[in-house]
């Protein structure tokens, strides 16, 4: 059905229904149309929907989203209750520098990329350097990679990340070596961590 721009001050539901059907309520009407007059025609439409006992929905945002991570970190305590009728993603955008080709390895020349170009962040507005934005980016997704069956890990980790890393009047604001500490506090294996990272960057990545 075609909007004239009315749409929204419409309130009578309206359906599509297929021409066969169509034809049947005409038909009905015109051979009884004297019967209506004193007892009106009701339809019952019924939505048949397929129904999953578990709901799974992702946050895209990149790591230096401050509001955004502690909106996740939050989210903890409802994850717990719901249990394993949610499946939480988070997911960390990166894109690949238009100039890239991983055949070719055309090397794109930029603060905002890392690896030549594969992954790149949009340009800052602060001063924080678009490679750390990225390089935080990988390393949040391997924390949660590697946290597997066990989230609690990558929660504690956040919470841990941002009260010690992420707050601007910090000497550590984004500091490697402070998100190594912050792995090491939630009970990761650093090596585990490196490794992940690395293999980010092999054809099949994380």
């Amino acid at each position: 059905m075609g909007d004239d721009g009315k749409g929204k001050s419409v309130h009578i539901p309206g359906v599509l229904i297929s021409k066969k059907d169509g034809e049947i309520l005409k038909t009905y009407y015109k051979n009884n149309k004297e019967h209506i007059k004193n007892k009106p025609i009701y339809l019952e439409i019924d939505f048949e929907m397929e129904t999953d006992v578990n709901v799974s929905f992702d946050v895209y945002f990149e790591s230096d989203d401050f509001n955004i991570l502690k909106v996740i970190r939050n989210l903890k305590p409802y994850l717990n209750k719901l249990g394993k009728t949610v499946n939480f993603e988070p997911r960390f955008l990166t894109y690949p520098h238009p100039d890239f080709n991983f055949t070719e390895f055309n090397k794109v020349d930029s603060y905002d990329c890392i690896s030549g170009g594969r992954y790149c962040v949009s340009p800052r507005r602060n001063n924080l350097n678009g490679r750390a934005i990225i390089i935080t980016n990988l390393k949040l997704k391997c924390a949660y990679t590697k946290a597997e069956e066990n989230k609690e890990k990558f929660f504690n980790f956040l919470s841990i990340f941002i009260d010690d890393c992420l707050g601007e009047d910090k000497e550590n604001y984004f500091s490697e070596s402070c998100m190594a500490i912050s792995f090491q506090k939630a009970g990761y294996e650093i090596k585990e961590i490196n490794l992940c990272y690395a293999n980010s960057f092999v054809p099949s990545g994380i």
